[in-house]
């Protein structure tokens, strides 16, 4: 999401994960969201029902690339870091859908937000210990807020922040 967008009046209303630092833009964290480990029905922590994250140093990971998302993305070198070790990231993707799809196949693991697996085939998230949690952000301009504007961001707020309380699944392909 391009900031400029909402400077020009392209966009109203945005939802973000990550959101950098900007003066013109408000951000509000509406609910918080546990991060998983996405791996494919047939890998050998599918049977796990949570891992340590220092387990993970030997894996191979799928991650976004950090421009397209530089917070979180820092959160999840973190994460690594203090568990002992650094990821061997061995593909970027863009989209979600493609991540899982990668990871279906075996290409690697992919931290990943709890609702990202919702219905994904092929996949079993497995929950992280400790539990790592994301924001799931609204964004919005500071000065151009107009009736209808408000009206919706009102309605986001008290529809859209139940945290994410279900335990991780499986759906086999």
């Amino acid at each position: 999401m391009e900031r400029a967008h909402f400077q020009d009046g392209l966009l109203d209303v945005g939802f973000a994960r990550d959101v950098g630092p900007d003066s013109s833009l408000m951000c509000e964290t509406l609910y918080q969201e546990p991060l998983c480990l996405a791996v494919s029905h047939d890998h050998p922590l599918a049977s796990s029902a949570s891992v340590t994250i220092s387990t993970l140093k030997e894996e191979t990971f799928l991650m976004f690339p950090q421009h397209l998302g530089p917070s979180l993305y820092a959160q999840i070198m973190n994460i690594c870091e203090q568990a002992g070790f650094r990821p061997n990231i061995v593909q970027e993707f863009v989209h979600m859908p493609t991540c899982l799809q990668l990871v279906s196949s075996g290409m690697g693991v992919a931290f990943v937000p709890l609702s990202s697996c919702d219905g994904a085939r092929g996949i079993t998230s497995v929950k992280l210990m400790p539990e790592p949690l994301i924001n799931f952000n609204m964004i919005y301009a500071r000065e151009q807020v107009n009736a209808c504007q408000q009206a919706f961001l009102d309605l986001a707020r008290r529809i859209i922040t139940t945290p994410m309380v279900r335990e991780p699944t499986s759906i086999q392909p």
